[in-house]
């Protein structure tokens, strides 16, 4: 073995810091403070901000690092985010987030998605001057901000808009668009894109996705693309239309150059259109013509294979294999993705399918080949299944041997009868293969399997655990460790105490994780811990709980109800500066209390107050309230006092009032929104509060955006009313006008708001004539979780019009609620809707994440098979409310019987009771609650309540005792947008190309992490390829000469590396952004020394085989004073300049490597005071390195943790000076002259706490070895010489699970070496962390028979603990493993990748048997 191992080497760890996966960045950031400070740039280099996401709190430390900033945290305040490198921000339903915006005026990409932009914002993003790529996503562009965003639009070179709604176009005739060269436009939002393509005259590339443009609009845009509106066009995508034959040979004349044609044609393709295709042949690198059977030919698919020689993705439909057999060899020999469904002629296939796959196997740089199309074939099974590919080694699967960079293969719906050597040669030839896609035999069809699955991911099983049901996480806890290390703090999260659960003697445990708490009983309150991260409290039915409020005093939310406030606690109350949210329920404000009230409603953002007796205003009528945003009255009889209140309110945005005021009261409240009291407001819900029609038009017509309506009128709402509501159709969420907008001329209402409002999540509405629906435009909201509709039919037509209608609702992907009844007007039977399959019920099987149906007094005659497809289709089932059939009671009984045994519960009416006796004196009562306690009433106790409590108008808890089934996920946890988002960061290189080509999803989430490292060579990526993907890029390597002027802008880059090229001047003035940059094997031109100086940003220099020139030495030094980190590695630096008169303080980090001028450096090093990490890789001479330790010994440099001094051997005094002057010490690799005595190792043990790693070969003592191992809990990395393998094994148990490096020669007795060996391979075992283990060194070589025995018989079943495990080295011993030993291996480490040593050196037959069988699974072995 080398005395210095490869990963130690600078420019190998330089390399790690910068392309390591996202998911091992913070392990290398704990190695030591000099990984730390090369990881943690990338660790915050790309920060999605959310509410189970990073801290806000750690922002401003690492704010410096972040370049791209996702942010997702609705509701919180973000004007204090400050991260001076940014370059891309990403806002996701932050609706205030002007200053954040206003913060970051360099931005070069801006997406937002979900929000709704205030004014202020637009008036924000137009001070964006740098602003080239825009993205937005699910946003509604009001009247009065159309204007600018077309005036923003004018300096961007990227627009994409998706589910993005226009009310206005507003000025767009008189601007223009010269800078946009790329748009993407989905058809559903954006008015007139024909319109504004036409006003962006240098456009590139455009695509048109969603909805549909309409016959004429089409024709218009080919018409402008045939007379050559863009002459600089060469990619075009129109997917949601078909074009005719006509259009694409108007497209093809009127574009000088092709690169891209993504098309859905209307008809085949004739042999003259293919005249006009065959100019663009030589510059074709996309190319879908297809989407009817047989739009692209057979003969024109084998001209287009054998004639476009750029050809990169190609979608074909049904292809003639006789005529690829026969035709002339094909030259696409670049082309990464083919689709094409190859029809055989049974009687011919063994002669003409190995002629196929010779045409196939031309394309040696093939990732993915689709030779099924299920779709595009319609044929019988019996037809289909004898025609297809077949892939068996006799019918010609060994020509494809030529395809090893094939990842993914397809052949869906056909009958393969693949056997084991088929799937050993695909192994064998195909080593890129990540995916197989079809059955691989009929009988007994293979899964393939990843290595690791998803939710072994710590990272991705911890957001998993963000969203599963709390009833499920105790039972996922007890899965592993693992899972219970990431279910712990959201069992924990959450808590209710009361008298069952959870027992108060386990909360001082987990309290560090709770983060909500509700308490209900009294006699807890005195032992209940502080909780640090508590944000929210919850008491109930207790009047006094001073000293628990007082011991948490940063919470946010604070909700008493049930009980009388002490005067202390109110004292205590105007103390918590962190409280916004404030919920009061049946509680009393005494008279002198009410100012402390107001005054502690001065500070909050959300109030609400239910059954709260305000009954004096106090000194009201002098305070304002700005902070108020969102309001919640329930249930109060003091309305002239919150009536007063809410006028003081000035930013009032969400008003919610349940329970009836007084009529003079509701008409004050309508009047001041009438006024815009409150010119912010946009959601208005007055629940039970009946108002007149007229007041219903004054609130829509003064709210300048509307997103939820409640309300109820005393008459019906006419249809020339919902005119005034069509303005906010962009922006509604929330809809609920059910009952009193009523048929037949409100129905057409109900299908407009359905086919109008894309951002509805919640809409209640009576009756609808199913007819309107069925004959109607088809629904947008598809983000729609909440449906309460009463759907009339008409018995003769109700077969024809219930399919229809439920196709509609099938849009409706998210639905989760779906009420068809109503439940309190009993309408006839017959017109309801049918629930049977007969009728259409398998249209709705679209609605995975439905929850609740109802269908209550509506006749139903399901039978079996309709509740084993609801139960197949509907996973996400929890509840059925009505009769599933009313006619026969068995059957009812039964199929209620089947959905329990599945968890659906089955309510057959609004309650379901069972007897009790009540008080009729109650007259007065309003609010009636029994919490906590189970129920069984019956219909008649309901219908007693109703005609004795003539004033009841709330009942809480529930009514019967069965509890719903656990809430499951209602979707895969890779179908998370943010779980997805988090794989694409851990996923290795080489397989996120195949990852970005499942799904459209997909690919947004792994595009950015493919092209965020770059090498440029002569090979890969294709030059071509880098102005589309070059804002993704934010570390470049280039090492090919000629490359550097062809290189386009890269905005985001941070890191660049250049190699063996002298000079680059445009290249790094065009990025004057970058944090590190790396110079190697080159002479610095001295205009390049002109320019490093103006770099502000770096903070990272390396450079390599480099000579730094007289007159360039005091530049180096300048420059030097601004950088944290510094590399110099064959660098000469013969003149010291103006050194002398210099200082460095914010050098951290220091690494030399081979280097002549050791009296620069270190004069250089004295200068640096705040040094903490020093590495040196050389030999000094024996007076420079007496000088360097004299310096460590003197502490010139107080903060220096970390010393590695290799290559060089130094005497036991300079190492103890070392130890000495070091006040805390993470790492210390050094090489001494003689052995070091164990009393020397005394000085080391004040450092055992916090050392990570500790180098200390060839001449330590064996004997301390087992102590370290044994006393430090954060080692990561290990080296030590020879060690008794019996003091290991006597010796006391290993601590330092952290351990991912080890590397020792244990040494056995051969007498005792089965009953040592197990031993010491159980103190191994505890290192489940580990991933390289060394046994034995490769430079000297002990006799065989005292090395470790890796044989089963000899304990290394002991070791099945190291998953983790990539490396396991044992060269210079001699092995005699066999098969079983090799299994065992594979089966127990699973992330093995690499074995040194022979795995039997006795028999050489074993040995290359065994060699085989690793090749075989993906194992390198090197002797």
């Amino acid at each position: 073995m080398p005395s210095q191992h490869p990963l130690e080497l600078p420019e190998i760890l330089s390399d790690i810091a910068l392309y390591v996966h996202k998911r091992s960045l913070p392990a290398c950031a704990r190695v030591s403070k000099g990984w730390y400070q090369a990881f943690i740039p990338q660790i915050w280099m790309d920060v999605h901000l959310r509410t189970d996401g990073p801290h806000l709190e750690a922002m401003p430390r690492y704010g410096h690092h972040v370049i791209t900033l996702d942010v997702d945290l609705e509701g919180h305040a973000l004007g204090s985010l400050r991260c001076p490198n940014l370059q891309s921000l990403t806002l996701t339903q932050c609706p205030r987030s002007t200053q954040l915006v206003l913060s970051h005026p360099h931005i070069t990409r801006l997406s937002i998605h979900d929000a709704q932009l205030l004014p202020e914002l637009w008036t924000t993003l137009l001070q964006l001057h740098s602003l080239r790529d825009l993205d937005l996503n699910g946003v509604s562009v009001l009247e009065q901000e159309t204007d600018m965003f077309w005036q923003l639009c004018t300096r961007l070179e990227r627009l994409s808009v998706y589910d993005v709604f226009f009310t206005s176009k507003g000025h767009l005739s008189f601007m223009e668009f010269p800078g946009l060269k790329e748009l993407h436009v989905d058809l559903y939002g954006i008015p007139l894109p024909l319109e504004f393509m036409l006003r962006c005259q240098n456009l590139t590339a455009f695509g048109l996705y969603g909805g549909s443009m309409g016959r004429q609009e089409l024709n218009d845009l080919v018409e402008r693309i045939a007379s050559g509106t863009w002459p600089n066009l060469h990619s075009i995508t129109i997917l949601p239309d078909k074009v005719s034959e006509d259009n694409l040979v108007s497209i093809m004349n009127g574009m000088q150059q092709i690169t891209c044609l993504r098309l859905n044609c209307s008809s085949a393709i004739r042999t003259e259109t293919m005249d006009l295709l065959r100019r663009h042949f030589f510059s074709l690198n996309t190319l879908c013509l297809d989407s009817e059977k047989g739009a692209v030919t057979s003969p024109i698919a084998q001209e287009l294979l054998s004639s476009c020689p750029l050809l990169e993705r190609l979608w074909l439909g049904q292809i003639d294999a006789t005529v690829i057999a026969e035709g002339k060899p094909w030259v696409c020999s670049r082309l990464r993705t083919l689709f094409m469904d190859l029809q055989f002629d049974p009687s011919t296939i063994t002669d003409i399918q190995p002629r196929v796959f010779e045409q196939i196997s031309r394309l040696c740089r093939l990732e993915h080949l689709k030779l099924w199309d299920r779709m595009a074939n319609s044929e019988g099974t019996v037809a289909r299944f004898q025609t297809t590919v077949d892939l068996r080694l006799e019918n010609g699967l060994d020509k494809l041997s030529t395809l090893r960079s094939l990842r993914v293969i397809e052949f869906r719906d056909s009958i393969q009868r693949l056997g084991e050597k088929e799937i050993e040669w695909m192994l064998g030839h195909w080593k890129s293969l990540e995916e197989i896609r079809g059955k691989l035999h009929e009988e007994e069809p293979e899964e393939a399997m990843p290595s690791q699955h998803p939710l072994e991911i710590p990272e991705v099983l911890s957001h998993v655990a963000s969203y599963v049901h709390e009833r499920s996480l105790p039972a996922c806890a007890q899965v592993s460790k693992g899972w219970y290390q990431a279910f712990i703090p959201h069992i924990w999260k959450d808590i209710k105490l009361i008298t069952q659960k959870p027992g108060p003697e386990a909360m001082p445990r987990y309290s560090h994780h709770v983060k909500k708490l509700y308490v209900s009983v009294r006699n807890l309150l005195p032992d209940l811990p502080q909780c640090p991260n508590l944000q929210s409290l919850t008491l109930s039915e207790y009047p006094g709980s001073t000293e628990l409020v007082l011991n948490h005093p940063h919470m946010t939310h604070l909700c008493i109800y049930q009980g009388q406030l002490l005067p202390e606690l109110w004292t205590i109350l105007p103390q918590l500066y962190s409280l916004r949210e404030l919920d009061l329920q049946m509680t009393v404000v005494p008279e002198q209390e009410t100012d402390t009230f107001w005054q502690l409603c001065t500070r909050l953002e959300q109030l609400r107050v239910f059954n709260v007796s305000i009954s004096h205003q106090g000194q009201l009528s002098s305070m304002a309230f700005p902070g108020i945003k969102n309001l919640a009255i329930e249930f109060t009889e003091d309305a002239p006092t919150i009536l007063e209140f809410m006028s003081r309110c000035p930013n009032l945005a969400v008003l919610r009032w349940s329970g009836r005021m007084r009529r003079q009261d509701s008409y004050k409240l309508v009047e001041r929104i009438a006024v815009k009291t409150w010119p912010h407001l946009h959601s208005v819900s007055l629940g039970r509060q009946k108002i007149p029609e007229e007041e219903l038009i004054s609130i829509i017509n003064n709210l300048q955006r509307m997103t939820c309506l409640e309300v109820a009128c005393l008459s019906v709402i006419q249809p020339g009313t919902m005119d005034l509501l069509r303005p906010h159709f962009a922006s509604l969420t929330t809809l609920d006008l059910d009952r009193y907008a009523r048929p037949p001329s409100t129905s057409p209402i109900a299908q407009e708001i359905l086919s109008s409002c894309p951002l509805l999540e919640r809409f209640s509405f009576d009756h609808i004539d199913a007819t309107v629906i069925a004959e109607g435009r088809p629904w947008v909201c598809t983000r729609l979780k909440f449906l309460a509709m009463q759907f009339q039919f008409d018995p003769l037509t109700i077969s024809d019009i219930q399919p229809r209608v439920f196709e509609q609702i099938a849009r409706l992907y998210r639905l989760g609620y779906l009420k068809l009844c109503s439940g309190f007007i009993k309408l006839p039977f017959q017109t309801t809707a049918d629930l049977r399959l007969e009728n259409g019920l398998d249209k709705l099987s679209t609605l995975r994440s439905l929850r609740v149906i109802i269908f209550d007094n509506s006749i139903q005659k399901m039978g079996e098979k309709e509740i084993e497809w609801m139960l197949e289709h509907w996973k996400s089932l929890e509840e059925i409310q009505g009769k599933l059939n009313r006619e026969e009671p068995e059957i009812q009984d039964a199929l209620a019987r089947i959905l329990q045994k599945h968890g659906v519960f089955v309510k057959l009416s609004p309650f379901q009771i069972f007897g009790s006796k009540m008080d009729s004196t109650l007259r007065s009562l309003r609010a009636f609650l029994f919490d906590n306690s189970i129920q069984k009433m019956g219909e008649k106790e309901i219908e007693w309540m109703l005609e004795h409590w003539k004033s009841l108008e709330v009942i809480r808890r529930k009514l019967h005792e069965e509890e719903p089934r656990e809430a499951m996920l209602s979707r895969h946890p890779l179908e998370l947008p943010e779980i997805l988002s988090h794989i694409a960061s851990y996923v290795h290189e080489r397989s996120r190309p195949a990852c970005a080509r499942v799904s459209k999803g997909w690919y947004q989430a792994f595009i950015p992490h493919i092209w965020k490292d770059i090498y440029l060579t002569t090979r890969r990526p294709e030059l071509e390829a880098m102005p589309r993907y070059s804002h993704h890029v934010k570390k470049l390597y280039v090492g090919v000469e000629n490359l550097i002027p062809d290189l386009p802008q890269c905005p985001n880059l941070q890191s660049l590396t250049l190699s063996k090229y002298p000079g680059s001047t445009e290249l790094i003035l065009n990025h004057p952004h970058m944090t590190s940059l790396w110079l190697s094997q080159g002479q610095l031109l001295r205009d390049l020394w002109t320019i490093l100086p103006q770099l502000h940003s770096l903070r990272d220099l390396s450079l390599t085989s480099i000579n730094i020139s007289e007159q360039e030495t005091d530049t180096f030094w300048q420059l030097c004073t601004r950088l944290e980190q510094l590399r110099v590695w064959h660098v000469s630096i013969p003149h010291q300049g103006q050194l002398s008169s210099m200082a460095f303080p914010n050098l951290k980090k220091l690494i030399v490597g081979f280097t002549k001028d050791v009296p620069t450096i270190l004069e250089f090093m004295s200068r640096c005071p705040n040094l903490a990490v020093l590495r040196w890789t050389a030999r000094p001479y024996r007076q420079d390195s007496y000088d360097l330790i004299e310096r460590i010994a003197a502490r010139t440099w107080p903060h220096l943790h970390s010393f590695s001094f290799e290559r060089q051997n130094i005497p036991v005094d300079d190492l103890i000076n070392v130890m000495n002057s070091l006040q805390r010490m993470t790492r210390l690799e050094a090489a001494c002259l003689s052995v070091i005595p164990p009393d020397t190792m005394d000085l080391l043990r004040p450092h055992f706490a916090s050392l990570t790693n500790l180098k200390l070969n060839p001449y330590a003592d064996p004997s301390i070895a087992q102590e370290i191992l044994s006393s430090c809990p954060l080692l990561e990395s290990f080296s030590f010489d020879q060690v008794d393998a019996t003091a290991v094994a006597e010796g006391k148990p290993w601590v330092c699970t952290r351990l991912g490096f080890l590397a020792m020669h244990f040494q056995f007795d051969p007498l005792t070496i089965s009953e040592i060996q197990p031993r010491v391979f159980e103190q191994i075992a505890r290192l489940y962390r580990l991933g390289y283990l060394w046994l034995c060194r490769g430079y000297d070589k002990p006799p065989f028979q005292t090395t470790a025995d890796l044989r089963l018989e000899n304990g290394l079943d002991k070791l099945s603990t190291l998953r983790s495990l990539r490396s396991i080295t044992f060269q210079g011993s001699i092995q005699k493993m066999g098969e079983k030993e090799i299994e065992w291996m594979l089966e127990h480490w699973m992330s093995l990748e690499k074995i040194n040593g022979k795995c039997n050196a006795v028999d050489p037959v074993m040995q290359e048997k065994l060699v085989q069988l690793l090749k075989e699974h993906g194992v390198e072995e090197g002797h």
